[in-house]
């Protein structure tokens, strides 16, 4: 199921967009990512197809519900000519235009586990970045609306209480059922990488 592309206004001197940065559903590789166990910083980098060298604006996320995990970012008006103008216009024209409408999150697990039919359940984890992306591997990672300067509020969007310092929400119960990392084909290879969503 993806969002629907939802464009409220387009300002070109504020290059403000929204959207879903992870939802709980199953991804493209049967992984699951419980939002409640998300943990980020108050400002966290956005960029362009998780290539740490081409950052191309800013994200602060909003509080994360059952459903899944809202942000608001922004890419910023270069005057100066040179790569990072042409890197971040390159950015803002392909999200205005739609030809970039997906997100992806890398984080670093924090608690996880196998799940019985394949596939990681991740229950907690520290997010390190978000990406703009044509192809998200959660498909319902989308960017859902833009906004006009006048229309964003004077204050970030709510996070819960410590995630900014980097604590942790408990995650929801009665998720997807999940076996022992041991007995897993995996096991033997600790997720200590930072997944890519």
């Amino acid at each position: 199921m993806f969002s629907a592309v939802v464009i409220k206004s387009v300002n070109e001197d504020s290059r403000v967009f929204e959207g879903i940065a992870s939802t709980p559903t199953a991804d493209r590789v049967n992984d699951v990512v419980e939002p409640l166990g998300l943990t980020f910083q108050k400002e966290t980098p956005l960029l362009l197809n998780h290539k740490i060298d081409q950052p191309v604006g800013t994200v602060q996320f909003g509080t994360p519900t059952a459903k899944g995990l809202p942000f608001r970012a922004q890419i910023p008006k270069v005057d100066e000519e040179g790569e990072v103008k042409r890197r971040t216009d390159e950015a803002w024209h392909s999200v205005k235009s739609g030809l970039i409408k997906g997100v992806s999150i890398r984080f670093r697990p924090t608690e996880y586990a196998y799940k019985d039919d394949g596939g990681m359940h991740y229950k907690k984890a520290d997010i390190s970045e978000l990406s703009l992306t044509a192809i998200p591997c959660n498909p319902e990672a989308l960017i859902t609306a833009f906004k006009s300067l006048s229309e964003i509020p004077d204050t970030a969007p709510t996070t819960p209480e410590g995630n900014a310092q980097g604590k942790q929400a408990d995650p929801p119960t009665g998720a997807a059922t999940t076996q022992a990392i041991e007995t897993a084909p995996r096991a033997a290879l600790k997720p200590f990488f930072y997944p890519i969503y």
